[in-house]
């Protein structure tokens, strides 16, 4: 399928944020989530945020093994079933060529639960890279999108018939741990052991002193290494400054989603989605269902994050699945040869006098490059083409 041109509906950084491969996030945390308290559960509303999809077929699960996109396809596969419409189709890209990656043990375990035989495998050998062929491709089309990973998508969605895509992008921002959470595990003890005294000074610490520490986390990671000073030490006070949260859980969900990042992120996804003439669904950027994921946890929070995946999707999935700690790792599939052979040859120029060359290509090289370095990748070679053709 080939896509049709919606560059104008993506949204784009700022020259600041472009330089720091991240949206600012705003100081000020939303103080509602902007509506009334909804009068259903989470449960509830992810079931209703998805019933549109199963019953337009066909409707695709992007499906991976991980906790998240195994929920959705287990929600999904529930009200499809109900509604008496076709099952939902699993969708998953497998990387023969990274090892890492592989998770079909955990995919077999789910799809043999719910009963699913038919489903989408997608091989890939390299093509979803940062300067994959489909990638060089968005990049023209598309320009600097963040976050850069949209930029590969177009390998699985333009080989999908028309329909209904629902993803699983968002689980961390509405469904992980929060700085409650400590407090949360004291309250179910009922009592403070020696370990839990320390996360739980540090969860009632102020807002300050906990942009300190991510600022010092950021810091020590090495995550903006390549940019000089004084640019570094801004950008890590802006970073610091995003991860900021309230204490209340419920606040700190129902605000999660709008704030920038959240935005771009959700608005990206779905124009990548519909560029390639699908319907994108993501419940779990979806504001409906994190205010009534925190109307249903309420100032203290449903626990820690395996403890609220099986009150959420408990009757769906094996406890095994739901309590997973592991995850696969996908950097191998995104830094090959082609992404190596550019960083050796670049020339230095495109970024900026605030950013070290030489530094940012020994990141490129490393064996585990860092967040932040990949979408620089895409700016760099940008401006290497733009120069070769202007």
């Amino acid at each position: 399928m080939q896509p049709v041109d919606l560059s104008a509906d993506f949204a784009r950084l700022s020259d600041w944020e472009r330089l720091i491969s991240f949206p600012v996030a705003e100081r000020r945390w939303p103080t509602r989530g902007g509506q009334d308290a909804p009068r259903e559960s989470a449960r509830v509303t992810l079931e209703r945020l998805l019933l549109p999809a199963v019953t337009q077929p066909p409707c695709y699960i992007l499906f991976s093994g991980g906790r998240d996109s195994s929920s959705l396809l287990g929600v999904a596969t529930l009200v499809a079933r109900r509604a008496g419409a076709d099952d939902p189709v699993p969708v998953t890209v497998v990387h023969p060529d990274a090892p890492r990656t592989d998770e079909s043990q955990w995919q077999s375990t789910v799809l043999s639960h719910l009963g699913l035989a038919h489903r989408i495998v997608l091989e890939s050998r390299g093509d979803q890279s940062l300067l994959s062929p489909d990638a060089q491709a968005a990049l023209g089309r598309h320009g600097l999108v963040w976050p850069e990973a949209l930029q590969v998508h177009g390998f699985v969605l333009g080989q999908l018939p028309t329909g209904t895509v629902v993803m699983g992008e968002g689980g961390d921002d509405t469904l992980g741990n929060r700085r409650v959470s400590p407090l949360w595990r004291v309250l179910r003890a009922r009592r403070l052991r020696r370990a839990d005294a320390g996360p739980v000074v540090g969860a009632l610490a102020p807002r300050a002193a906990h942009r300190g520490w991510a600022r010092r986390r950021v810091e020590r990671a090495g995550l903006l290494a390549w940019l000089r000073p004084p640019h570094r030490d801004r950008a890590l006070r802006d970073l610091a400054a995003g991860t900021s949260e309230p204490l209340r859980w419920d606040r700190a969900v129902a605000g999660s989603l709008l704030r920038r990042p959240a935005r771009i992120l959700r608005q990206n996804l779905e124009t990548t989605i519909a560029e390639y003439g699908h319907r994108p669904v993501n419940p779990f950027l979806d504001q409906e269902f994190a205010l009534a994921l925190a109307a249903t946890g309420g100032p203290v929070g449903l626990g820690d994050r395996t403890t609220m995946m099986r009150r959420l999707f408990g009757d769906l999935l094996p406890p095994a699945v739901l309590g997973r700690q592991d995850k696969a790792a996908f950097g191998d599939t995104r830094w090959g040869s082609v992404e190596r052979d550019f960083a050796r040859s670049w020339s230095g120029a495109g970024l900026g006098d605030e950013v070290d060359p030489e530094v940012l290509r020994a990141a490129w090289l490393s064996d585990f490059p860092p967040p932040g370095a990949a979408f620089l990748l895409h700016a760099a070679w940008l401006a290497s083409v733009d120069g070769a053709t202007a």
